[in-house]
């Protein structure tokens, strides 16, 4: 799989909490990111079939 990398900018306390966020669960924010994104995209394709079929 081909992949891009994307950048962001965060207040610093934003990132601080991402990244205890990310070692209390045992991730990489990289991974984290990617996830939640993942299911993101995949919740709004959900209900966008949804509200098609209705």
């Amino acid at each position: 799989m081909n992949m891009r990398m994307i950048h962001i900018r965060l207040p610093e306390h934003i990132h601080k909490e991402l990244r205890i966020h990310a070692a209390e669960k045992d991730i990489t924010i990289q991974d984290w990111v990617s996830e939640l994104i993942e299911k993101e995209l995949t919740r709004k394709e959900t209900q966008s079939t949804h509200q098609q079929v209705f």
